[in-house]
């Protein structure tokens, strides 16, 4: 018998446990289609409202040639956390979604990626924090 562990977001829509059965991809591996991260954006907007808790989308603008890979293998970064979502949104955009963080940890996080992204010329990027910051109390 298979015994799951439990964690804090495993009961709900749109995380680890159900994001990797819905896209057909385990988050570590690859990255998710645009509509199964908008899905997941989705679904954890709801969980977060719930639980009064913060996550962020972060969109890299990355420089797009009919040359740039769009390569369905999960970058290996640093600052990525093995329950992050990835996924190419338009045409060179990566969208990467982080769990219960802070503004200033959200913040951080994105300029890091940036930096390990392309290290010459970090490419510019926008956070979004979610739920609006008026509804959650994030400390930040």
């Amino acid at each position: 018998m298979h015994l799951a562990k439990k964690t804090p977001h495993s009961d709900a829509i749109g995380h680890p446990e159900s994001a990797s059965e819905a896209s057909g991809l385990n988050p570590p591996v690859g990255l998710l289609e645009p509509e199964a991260f908008r899905r997941a954006i989705r679904d954890e907007l709801a969980w977060s409202m719930r639980r009064n808790q913060r996550f962020a989308v972060i969109v890299f603008e990355l420089q797009d040639t009919p040359n740039t890979p769009r390569s369905s293998n999960r970058p290996k970064l640093e600052a990525l956390r093995d329950t992050d979502l990835l996924s190419w949104l338009e045409p060179g955009q990566l969208g990467v979604l982080r769990r219960d963080v802070p503004r200033t940890e959200a913040e951080a996080m994105a300029a890091q990626l940036s930096r390990e992204l392309a290290p010459a010329a970090p490419p510019p990027c926008t956070v979004y924090l979610f739920p609006p910051p008026d509804s959650v109390s994030d400390g930040a």
